[in-house]
């Protein structure tokens, strides 16, 4: 039987190829619990779909950013987290992804502290100022719905879309001499973590046409820009070496990871013969931190980037790095009449890139029910409008060069 050629389809443009790499870094991630990690798993029953709570067990790798929604306090893996972040939290037995469970925590996909979700991996491919949750893609600017009829319309890059469910990128066609799709490659974030999968054109309309799935197109895909990332290569990228991850001292976070003001800085110490750490600010102060069982606490610090490095016989280690965020956002008033527009406003003392608010519901459990980007990244005014009645928080974003962080959630009341 003669062998079919297939002919890969091609970027059309430099921002799809960035679209496709930036899938790739989320994608090809390969990553190792230390020990047995929080995660979810959904049952494929179709009368009763439920989540379970699982562990992932130690030492088995995975290829994929782990899925985990972490909506009640932004740590996705590519807009708020670092790979370097998540890869040196996972080297740390005694860090966030295996000591802050999410299990429980509100809505039923929750695993780990960090992690990603289906709309998140979409917009961080699509460089979103943030997270679009499926149900605002459409009628989002720039954003078409496509007629997939006949199914060699399909692009890559486009958008497989449920509102309602899920949201999935192309990221590879194969096609026969004359045109004809013959495989589909689909990116996708679900649990227990980021996937991709080959479909006929058979299996992806059955799997996802013929439910409720509709193809969107991004007009504004030629504007995605690209940055490699060493603890990833991605074809095409410069080879360089990884960071190395610190084999004495690492945060609880993660290496390069943004804290609350709120927040302790929990260092720990993997050599028992290094007793103390010294905490250095930007600013020139220091500070110097005991180590008990294996544990430095740095708390009440001041706003701004540090170093720490722990120290035995007189001799540093290796530095890690973190940074102390104080971001604000304010209401005009906390009680508002229903119809009544919010107005935001928010503040950085740091001056970091402001990005935007996000209006989050407090028993949705803190669904987004609004987002409001600005521009050049100047901290400014916007007005939360159409808002039913029920109790909110509103929440400003800033990026630094760890990624984007938050301020403190701010609750509000819309009365009827």
């Amino acid at each position: 039987m003669e062998k079919k050629v297939l002919i890969p389809d091609v970027p059309k443009s430099q921002g799809e190829v960035n679209v496709l790499r930036r899938a790739k870094q989320l994608t090809g991630l390969t990553w190792t619990p230390r020990r047995p990690m929080p995660a979810v798993l959904k049952s494929a029953d179709p009368e009763k779909p439920d989540y379970h709570n699982i562990y992932l067990p130690a030492w088995r790798p995975v290829t994929g950013v782990v899925y985990s929604s972490v909506r009640l306090h932004e740590k996705y893996v590519g807009y708020n987290v670092l790979p370097e972040t998540y890869l040196s939290a996972l080297a740390n037995p005694n860090s966030c992804l295996y000591t802050k469970s999410m299990h429980g925590m509100g809505v039923k996909n929750c695993g780990p502290f960090y992690g990603t979700v289906c709309s998140e991996f979409v917009s961080y491919c699509m460089q979103r100022p943030l997270r679009l949750a499926c149900a605002r893609w459409p009628g989002s600017e720039g954003i078409e719905h496509i007629d997939l009829d006949p199914i060699e319309k399909l692009q890559l890059c486009d958008i497989v879309l449920n509102p309602k469910q899920h949201i999935m990128l192309v990221t590879g066609i194969d096609r026969d001499e004359t045109g004809k799709i013959v495989r589909i490659e689909i990116s996708e974030s679900k649990l227990p973590n980021i996937a991709v999968t080959k479909f006929t054109p058979q299996e992806f309309t059955e799997a996802f046409l013929k439910k409720g799935f509709e193809i969107f197109r991004n007009h504004h895909v030629d504007e995605v820009n690209y940055t490699p990332d060493p603890c990833v290569y991605v074809e095409g990228d410069p080879e360089v070496p990884a960071p190395k991850i610190n084999e004495v001292l690492l945060p609880d976070y993660g290496n390069k990871a943004n804290y609350l003001l709120s927040e302790p800085v929990e260092l720990s110490v993997f050599d028992e013969a290094y007793q103390t750490v010294i905490v250095r600010a930007e600013s020139g102060s220091v500070c110097e931190l005991q180590v008990k069982d294996g544990l430095a606490v740095f708390a009440h610090g001041k706003p701004g980037f540090y170093t720490a490095a722990a120290v035995k016989d007189g001799k540093e280690s290796e530095p890690v790095e973190f940074c102390i965020t104080d971001a604000q956002v304010q209401t005009d008033k906390k009680t508002y009449a229903q119809g009544e527009a919010v107005v935001l406003s928010c503040s950085n003392a740091a001056g970091d890139y402001a990005v935007g608010y996000m209006i989050k519901q407090l028993n949705a459990p803190f669904g987004d029910r609004g987002q409001y980007l600005l521009k050049d990244g100047v901290p400014a005014s916007a007005k939360a409008e159409n808002l039913a009645p029920g109790e909110y928080a509103a929440v400003s974003f800033f990026r630094n060069k760890y990624g984007i962080y938050t301020s403190e959630r701010l609750p509000f009341t819309v009365k009827e």
